[in-house]
């Protein structure tokens, strides 16, 4: 006896169509959601990234821009020093010329020596403190060639700090002051005292005459000197409100301070 067996119900493809057609839409927009949120992130990213880059690049190339001018500055008050210099030293050769012809040659000889060390910094706004020493010396020996044994320069400076990086022509103004103001208005024998230590992270030197010291009117005109005004502008420039410039005015004695942030060069600190 045949018998047959009932057959399983064959799906009805319109029906699944139906529902496959009706979710479609759905399941495209949940798709293109998350594309589109991907996809709108990494532009948002790509965006933020390149605004970044162009912030960082104008800042950078602001920086440059403000670090070139002040370049121009320090250089534009270096230049200014070494006229005003050269004027006050023929003043005094032409003046020792009348008295004593073989030390005003020799103060010759020791100015063009003197001219060659600071045209060939005149590039650089800093220098090691022991090159602004030897500038300094030079300097020394020919107002001492001037005055003769009225004047002693005596300097104290910490061997620990001669590779210190210092603004270029720092202390001539000062030393030419304190001679200027402090030995030659005594007529008598006048003491000079560059001193420099290291205090924490600053560099601090100091230059002492032991003379009367200036009055409230002659200090006035003398901050508005070139050598003072000229000093304190520098310093300013090149290290803004880390910096110390004071006049110390007691009994017997007048001290300038100046003192600034210690830097060393590259190949001396390894």
């Amino acid at each position: 006896m045949n018998m047959k067996l009932p057959m399983a119900a064959a799906p009805d493809l319109s029906e699944w169509m139906g529902q496959w057609v009706r979710s479609f839409p759905v399941q495209l927009i949940t798709l293109l959601d998350w594309e589109l949120f991907v996809g709108a992130g990494i532009v948002a990213s790509a965006h933020a990234m390149f605004y970044y880059r162009e912030s960082r690049e104008r800042g950078m190339a602001q920086a440059k821009l403000e670090t070139r001018l002040i370049e121009a500055q320090l250089q534009t008050l270096q230049r200014q020093l070494h006229p005003h210099f050269l004027f006050n030293t023929l003043n005094a050769i032409s003046t020792l010329m009348h008295r004593d012809a073989r030390a005003a040659d020799r103060m010759l000889i020791q100015l063009s020596g003197l001219l060659r060390i600071t045209l060939e910094s005149v590039s650089r706004p800093q220098i090691p403190l022991s090159e602004e020493l030897d500038v300094l010396d030079k300097f020394v020996q020919i107002e001492q060639t001037h005055l003769g044994d009225r004047l002693t320069v005596a300097f104290d400076v910490d061997s620990d700090i001669l590779d210190a990086i210092v603004p270029t022509l720092i202390l001539q103004p000062l030393v030419e002051n304190a001679i200027k103001h402090g030995v030659v208005p005594t007529g008598r024998h006048g003491r000079v005292a560059v001193d420099g230590h290291r205090e924490g992270d600053m560099i601090v030197l100091q230059v002492t005459d032991d003379g009367p010291g200036p009055s409230e009117g002659a200090m006035a005109m003398l901050s508005k000197g070139i050598g003072v005004s000229n000093t304190r502008a520098r310093l300013m420039h090149q290290f803004g409100a880390r910096h110390r410039f004071e006049c110390h005015k007691q009994p017997g004695t007048f001290t300038v301070l100046v003192a600034f942030p210690a830097t060393v060069p590259q190949e001396a600190s390894e």
